[in-house]
């Protein structure tokens, strides 16, 4: 189970591929999952070895991802080497939770991005928790034909934060208390509660799965 940002290019710095809008870095970005659900399809051949039926497999976190840092997108790997019930999966749910590690940047915070909007530094977070976002795959995948499988979940930046892409502009983010940085979250004084609830939507709909079967051969890039 892995958790990435993409932006078509391994440096949010480079110009040659989608990145965030003119005079906007990206030098950190970061989530915090509580659990993840994979909720299997309603199949009457499944079979599972203690002879019980289960609708969903749980992996309780929490899980605290970095998906850029020090300005590079990053891949991390959650779990691994994880033994499934076999069966047909066809949904991954993951809820967005409010860190409860007090050493952590992430405390009390379920998102956070900081960067520099033209060379003035901003940070953005949520504290919205609880929140389930859910993911279907285009076919179920079925693991009785499949010994090895990994599922990456992607969050793309371009479509969040380019809006070229599709994504909110935030170069117009105001520092209406003067304190040299621009803060954009549900409680900010700066004046930007609308921009933060644009950001994210955005981002909850910036996020998609990939299954790859290691098994397979195919390799078209199709979301499964």
């Amino acid at each position: 189970m892995q958790f990435t940002a993409v932006t078509g290019t391994s440096t949010l710095k480079s110009t040659s591929a989608p990145t965030p809008a003119a005079g906007l870095v990206i030098n950190e970005f970061k989530i915090n999952i509580g659990e993840i659900e994979f909720e299997f399809y309603d199949n009457p051949n499944d079979q599972f070895p203690d002879g019980e039926s289960y609708s969903e497999f749980e992996l309780e976190g929490p899980f605290e991802i970095d998906l850029v840092k020090n300005g590079n997108t990053q891949l991390s790997t959650l779990v691994a080497g994880i033994t499934l019930p076999v069966a047909t999966f066809d949904e991954i749910e993951f809820e967005f939770e409010r860190s409860e590690n007090r050493n952590s940047l992430m405390y009390g915070k379920t998102i956070l991005v900081t960067g520099t909007i033209n060379g003035i530094p901003f940070e953005y977070f949520s504290t919205i928790d609880e929140f389930a976002v859910e993911i279907e795959f285009e076919r179920p995948v079925n693991l009785a034909e499949t010994q090895n499988a990994t599922i990456t979940v992607s969050i793309n930046l371009a479509a969040i934060f380019n809006p070229a892409m599709g994504g909110v502009d935030i170069t117009g983010a105001k520092d209406g208390n003067g304190n040299g940085k621009l803060e954009i979250h549900e409680n900010d004084n700066d004046g930007n509660r609308a921009l933060a609830s644009r950001i994210e939507t955005a981002i909850y709909q910036a996020i998609e799965a990939k299954e790859e079967d290691d098994d397979d051969d195919d390799d078209d890039g199709d979301d499964d």
